[in-house]
C-alpha cells in the first residue's frame, strides 16, 4: 500500500543526505505484504489516503519489540540512522506542500491502487 509518489519524494530526501544508509523499497513491501508478513495503523491509513511505511536497519541483535531494542535505539550509531529516516520524512513533507501538483500526483496514485484492489471493503468507516 505504498503510495509510489509519497515513495520517490521519500527516496529523494533521503538520497539528498551524505549517507550510504538504506530502507526497504517498494518492492520489498509489495514482497512482505503479499506474504502477509507485518501489519500496522500505517497500514490501515494507507486503505484510507495515500501513505508510506519506510523502514530502516539499526544495529541490534533484538527485534523491535523487545525490551533489549530499546537499548540498541539509543545509541549513537543508531540515532544517526534514526535521523537520517527523520530527515527524509521532513523533507518529504515539506516537499508534499511547497511542490505544486505533488498532492494531486500523490492523491491520482492512491486512486489508481485503489481501483486495481480486488477487495475494497472499508467496513471501519
Amino acid at each position: 500500500l505504498t503510495n509510489p509518489t509519497l515513495a520517490e519524494t521519500f527516496r529523494t530526501n533521503w538520497d539528498m543526505q551524505d549517507t550510504d544508509l538504506t530502507f526497504r523499497s517498494v518492492e520489498e513491501d509489495k514482497a512482505i505484504a503479499a506474504a502477509g508478513g507485518g501489519s500496522s495503523d500505517m497500514g490501515n491509513i494507507c486503505h484510507i489516503m495515500p501513505g508510506i511505511h519506510p523502514a530502516f536497519k539499526i544495529e541490534t541483535k533484538f527485534g523491535n519489540h523487545h525490551p533489549g531494542f530499546t537499548e540498541f535505539a539509543g545509541k549513537p550509531q543508531n540515532f544517526a540512522v534514526a535521523r537520517v529516516a527523520a530527515k527524509a520524512l521532513a523533507g518529504t513533507s515539506i516537499d508534499m506542500l511547497s511542490v505544486d501538483g505533488l498532492v494531486d500526483e500523490a492523491k491520482a496514485a492512491f486512486e489508481e491502487q485503489k481501483a486495481s484492489w480486488t477487495m475494497w471493503e472499508p467496513n471501519y468507516m
